[in-house]
């Protein structure tokens, strides 16, 4: 199960989730500068183990944005999760770090 988006922000902010809503913004949220923005693509990144390109990291400036990845994540995470758990248990032994750098 995938962390919800709003603790992910949340806690990259040093916020409560219950102060994000679909709405809020890189700019317009307080702690939501440019320096916490890269901290919460990289939390995206960790936390849902994709890779956000440099060209489409601003395109996460916002939680509607955010919440929009979780949703596309989610409905595709029932089909790979037998798979992704398998690649997951892999990753920790030797074989599987040759496999998974």
């Amino acid at each position: 199960i995938l962390r919800s988006p709003f603790d992910i922000v949340a806690q990259e902010l040093d916020v409560q989730p219950e102060t994000l809503n679909e709405n809020s913004h890189m700019g317009e949220h307080p702690n939501w500068d440019s320096m916490n923005h890269l901290a919460i693509i990289v939390a995206l990144e960790n936390s849902y183990e994709i890779s956000i390109p440099d060209g489409e990291i601003m395109k996460y400036d916002n939680m509607k944005t955010i919440i929009g990845l979780y949703k596309k994540l989610s409905n595709s995470n029932g089909t790979n999760s037998f798979f992704q758990r398998i690649k997951n248990s892999l990753k920790s032994s030797k074989i599987g770090k040759i496999f998974f750098k």
